[in-house]
């Protein structure tokens, strides 16, 4: 098992809540592997998140994780909603 912080960071003007946060192998469009909802985040604010992801279900060695991949909660920047670590 990898044990992996991610913060996530709220750059807007308003409170965002009941986000889902899903971890691919190797590409967004990769094989969902994780989930999660993250509550409210106040606009500013930072908040961090710990998951216990299984090696073994990351042949690509690659996790990424996308935050409201959906889109159902509009942002300024939808392109820093994603993030890829190696584990």
């Amino acid at each position: 098992h990898a044990s992996v912080r991610i913060n996530i960071r709220n750059n807007g003007n308003v409170a965002v809540g009941y986000l889902d946060l899903s971890v691919h192998d190797g590409i967004v469009t990769g094989t969902r592997r994780a989930s999660r909802i993250i509550p409210l985040i106040l606009a500013g604010e930072t908040v961090s998140h710990t998951l216990n992801l299984q090696k073994s279900l990351f042949p690509s060695h690659a996790a990424v994780f996308v935050l409201d991949k959906d889109n159902k909660v509009r942002g300024e920047n939808e392109d820093n909603n994603q993030v890829s670590i190696t584990i």
